[in-house]
């Protein structure tokens, strides 16, 4: 009788977490089409080696083909923040054979009709060093054992319809002008480096984490069975503690059901919204905005001002003093959306993640904080989720033109300003770690 209710109270737990988890929310998590190979190992190897190289070189001329030009100024600013403390950054990747290929989107080439996209990725330990460039001392180092290292790659389509000769932004017939592909009908261009992949964005990441804490769920389980199988060859009192143990972890359940569920309100509300909303997609989008924020806020904040509501620019480049603590390493714990609302045009995800952020001064004194950060997020009312798209690449709405994002928010092609969040999250408002 004991082992019945154990079985009953675990059966419940487990359609009570199943809906919240698999029911509750629907996500499009990853592009379903797309074919593999994209680039040869030799390759991925010569782009990793590249960024990472460059924080030790100082070199920018090797990586400014190879990036996008936000990427190259997130680069740029890191490394002017190395170089005014005295430091260099070591990127080491030891592949240990635990990284399983065919488990996640490695080397798969999507393409959206006027570009492709794919993610290049290197799993085992990972070891990122700061070093003082006079002692040789390691002043802070980050080992993530189980680690991917993740570049996001993009390039223009029209490589892959060279040979017919059709522009990729419009479908024109192209014409040749020199060094460039020319369309006659929208004005696009294209260069050979157009047609080469570049690196939009960089990632490290721990992808064993979920699997230990997963495993840990499991433990009050184990307990609850082998408790029930001692109470029911034993006395009335060892069932009475079984039965007891039994409602406290049907509570517990139950209590985390309605926890999750909260959590996850502000998700649903923005999937409600939009059918395509991608949860990692905007994770990623958030953390992106987040890091890039926070490296020109070291130096230059108008380096990210296409990326903000244009008062709050305004206002953070008025009362921006600069710390004289820089940023090493920034890390995101926990990501919840506390609400999503339509309001005056814009879609606002209100965000506050947990973070532990690692800065130094010139005098090579590294500090660490732990906190609560605050983010709202806005894109416009009409703009959903294409998880095919890279938000470093758009359509001009002047000349048509498809192009890379600028760090000045102009397409270089005909001086137009752009509005970014027409097609992705852009900040709407931010604050410091609380």
């Amino acid at each position: 009788m004991v082992i019945e209710f154990a079985v009953g109270v675990l059966v419940a737990s487990l359609i009570a977490l199943g809906y919240v988890i698999f029911m509750n929310v629907k996500f499009k998590e990853t592009p379903s089409e797309g074919h593999h190979d994209a680039f040869d190992r030799e390759t991925k190897d010569r782009y990793i080696k590249n960024i990472t190289n460059v924080m030790k070189n100082f070199n920018l001329k090797t990586i400014a083909s190879t990036v996008t030009e936000f990427m190259y100024c997130y680069i740029e600013q890191t490394v002017a923040v190395l170089k005014k403390v005295g430091i260099r950054k070591e990127v080491d990747i030891i592949e240990d054979g635990s990284f399983d290929r065919d488990s996640i989107s490695d080397n798969i080439v999507i393409s959206d009709g006027k570009n492709n996209f794919a993610t290049a990725l290197l799993g085992g330990k990972i070891v990122e060093k700061y070093i003082d460039n006079v002692t040789d001392k390691v002043l802070y180092e980050k080992v993530i054992e189980k680690g991917i290292y993740s570049l996001e790659m993009i390039r223009s389509d029209h490589i892959e319809r060279q040979n017919a000769n059709f522009c990729s932004n419009c479908g024109a017939p192209m014409k040749i002008e020199g060094d460039f592909y020319v369309c006659p009908n929208c004005g696009t261009k294209y260069t050979t480096e157009s047609a080469n992949w570049i690196v939009a964005n960089v990632t490290c990441y721990n992808y064993k984490t979920e699997n230990r804490l997963t495993f840990l769920y499991f433990i009050p389980v184990l307990i609850m069975i082998v408790l029930a199988f001692i109470a029911n060859y034993g006395s009335w009192k060892m069932k009475v503690i079984s039965v007891l143990y039994d409602l406290a972890l049907l509570g517990v359940v139950l209590a985390l059901c309605a926890w999750l569920t909260k959590l996850m309100s502000g998700l649903n509300k923005i999937a409600k919204y939009d059918k395509q909303f991608s949860r990692k997609s905007f994770q990623k989008r958030v953390e992106y905005l987040v890091r890039t924020y926070e490296r020109a806020k070291d130096l230059d904040i108008s380096k990210v001002k296409s990326l903000m509501e244009p008062s709050l620019y305004e206002r953070l480049k008025e009362q921006n003093k600069y710390d004289e603590f820089y940023m090493l390493d920034f890390e995101i714990r926990k990501l919840v959306v506390r609400d999503f609302e339509i309001k005056d045009d814009k879609q606002l995800a209100y965000v506050t993640l947990d973070v532990n952020k690692i800065t130094i001064n010139e005098k090579k004194k590294i500090k660490k904080k732990k906190g609560k950060y605050d983010i709202t997020l806005y894109r416009h009312k009409d703009t959903l989720t294409d998880v095919k798209l890279n938000p470093e690449v758009i359509t001009c709405e002047g000349c048509g033109r498809n192009m890379n994002l600028t760090v000045d928010g102009k397409c270089k092609a005909c001086g137009n300003t752009y509005d970014l969040s027409k097609y992705d999250w852009i900040i709407y408002d931010i604050s410091d770690i609380k």
